[in-house]
């Protein structure tokens, strides 16, 4: 046979093979993803300087489905019930608010003891937690606020607030702290004092045991005028238990998107049965003037 017949044969029945291959490649794929049943997810913080004691409930959407439904559900039918002091208390459910909420006039939140939250939905799913409030609250705080406006007319200004704060740790063992600041604002119009752009930071006082621990941090405001005005600033430094430290760390390693290459972080939780963070903290709270 004449060669160059011969590879135009090799050739036509190449031609013929590859776009096969490919075609079978291309088959759709029969994978039965695996099934996961929503869960109940709690949030609730506490402490004794709190004036209500709120709880969130949801519950959790599946990691696998159609993507219609990527939010957790509102729970409202909830029996949610705080163990305590001897005592116990059912948290009625707020619809204005969405939360299950009481004033701590009913049920007073006490450094140094143990809660326990238990919460069941009318399908029988179950969720508890326990948490222990820090016996003290911090010691040797002090925060000063300088801020500036970065724009201004006579109908809007621009600033920034800038947080430098110090407070004295406790000397053994590993304490952990959270610094809040807020611009407090007076709106005529509404006849009322708002607290807005919050910044916060949450530390330890490892490889620095009994020693003042100093921080600082920023925010910025918005004042629309002449309704709002920069009354001045609450700030706060809680010392929190071992839980409120590790859901918090999570959260602020979750919230770190700069790196498209980069994995999830685990949501820490300590919710048996479910999902969440039931956590606790001691803290004290200064009102700083501009």
């Amino acid at each position: 046979m004449d060669r160059k017949i011969l590879i135009m044969k090799k050739l036509a029945l190449l031609l013929i093979i590859v776009p096969a291959i490919f075609v079978s490649c291309e088959q759709d794929a029969d994978i039965e993803l695996p099934k996961t049943e929503p869960e109940l997810v709690i949030s609730c913080f506490v402490m004794p300087q709190d004036s209500f004691i709120r709880v969130k409930v949801t519950l959790s959407a599946p990691v696998f489905g159609n993507g219609s439904n990527v939010q957790s559900s509102e729970v409202t039918n909830a029996t949610v019930t705080l163990f305590g002091n001897n005592t116990s208390i059912v948290l009625p459910y707020n619809a204005n608010e969405e939360y299950y909420k009481i004033n701590t006039a009913q049920f007073q939140i006490q450094a140094g003891n143990e809660y326990r939250l238990e919460v069941t939905d009318t399908e029988g799913r179950q969720a508890i937690a326990t948490t222990q409030v820090p016996l003290l609250p911090p010691i040797g705080f002090s925060c000063t606020v300088e801020d500036s406006v970065e724009y201004s007319d006579p109908n809007y200004e621009y600033g920034r607030s800038v947080y430098r704060y110090s407070v004295q740790d406790f000397s053994g063992g590993l304490n952990y702290y959270r610094f809040c600041g807020y611009t407090r604002m007076w709106n005529s119009s509404l006849g009322d004092s708002l607290r807005l752009n919050r910044y916060a930071e949450i530390f330890s006082d490892n490889s620095a045991d009994g020693e003042i621990l100093t921080g600082s941090g920023e925010s910025w405001y918005q004042a629309n005028l002449p309704n709002d005005s920069i009354m001045g600033y609450e700030v706060w430094m809680l010392n929190c238990n071992y839980d409120y430290y590790n859901f918090h760390n999570s959260l602020y390693n979750n919230n770190q998107g700069g790196d498209p290459f980069s994995e999830p972080t685990l949501m820490y939780t300590n919710v048996e049965g479910g999902l969440g963070i039931f956590a606790a903290a001691n803290a004290v709270k200064l009102i700083l003037p501009r």
